[in-house]
């Protein structure tokens, strides 16, 4: 079975949460926060926040599927399935080029055009682990340089 993206999971599953603010999904920097489930203030809460990448705009009911089909496996795992009311859980949508993520099923795949540019074998790394899915993104802002250390004088 090919994996089409960087998973997710979570639907409004009532099972009598209180479901608050904020209640409407909103974008952020190209991506799309959307409400899941909301227990109550994200100060007080365990926010889960789950990322798709490799879905394209067509492919966004897919990833929503996908986001149900795995929260609802989570809660019936401890500790989760006893905590769950203090969950606030968000799904990020963004949407990429192309379906898919690099590397998948092999090291042999295409690589595809994503937004994140996550890929399976570490990166498409061959020492990697096969499953090990990370994400690529460069920083947005340059990695401070920091001074050396003084170097101590010896003497003679």
């Amino acid at each position: 079975m090919r994996i089409r993206a960087g998973l997710c999971v979570a639907a409004l599953v009532a099972a009598g949460l209180t479901v608050g603010t904020p209640a409407s999904a909103a974008p952020v920097d190209g991506a799309t926060v959307v409400p899941i489930q909301v227990t109550g203030d994200p100060a007080t809460r365990f926010n889960l926040v789950l990322l798709g990448d490799g879905y394209t705009e067509a492919d966004l009911p897919t990833f929503r599927s996908h986001v149900d089909r795995h929260l609802n496996t989570l809660w019936t795992i401890e500790p989760f399935k006893s905590y769950r009311s203090y969950f606030n859980v968000y799904a990020v949508e963004i949407v990429s080029r192309e379906s898919g993520v690099d590397c998948d099923p092999g090291l042999s795949a295409p690589q595809r055009d994503t937004v994140l540019d996550m890929g399976f074998w570490g990166g498409c790394n061959p020492a990697s682990v096969q499953r090990l899915l990370t994400v690529d993104v460069p920083p947005r802002t340059p990695t401070p340089t920091w001074p050396s250390a003084p170097t101590r004088a010896t003497g003679s």
